[in-house]
């Protein structure tokens, strides 16, 4: 057996015990590693559908943000409610380490955000 060979195996015989995987000794080392490489590709596809799940929410986010910005830009009332409640959302998500958090936003930093553009 090649050294790296062994090195990958002994390394998949880890995964497999850790994640509780292993009945026995029934399983051979192919039907081992094809194992560990499914989970790997369902776990992969979990956080591939969880990445989707953010960029439609971050978006959703941005698209209220520039409305709260538009209403403010035109001295009409705003409210903040919908894009915290997408945070929200969001930072749901981010427990999962997957997608990053987002912080609330206030009232005052859209007005603030909005001062800053208009004087220049």
């Amino acid at each position: 057996m090649k050294k790296s060979f062994r090195i990958r195996y002994l390394f998949l015989l880890t995964i497999e015990s850790e994640i509780g995987i292993i009945e026995g000794s029934q399983k051979t080392g192919v039907n081992l590693k094809m194992s560990v490489h499914k989970d790997l590709i369902k776990h992969a596809n979990k956080q591939h559908r969880t990445y989707k799940q953010f960029e439609a929410l971050d978006e959703q986010r941005e698209r209220y943000i520039d409305e709260a910005v538009s209403l403010c830009q035109q001295d009409k009332p705003f409210t903040t409610d919908k894009i915290n409640e997408v945070t929200d959302k969001i930072n749901l998500l981010a427990t999962l380490r997957v997608v990053p958090s987002r912080k609330h936003v206030t009232p005052e930093m859209i007005k603030e955000y909005v001062n800053k553009f208009s004087s220049k």
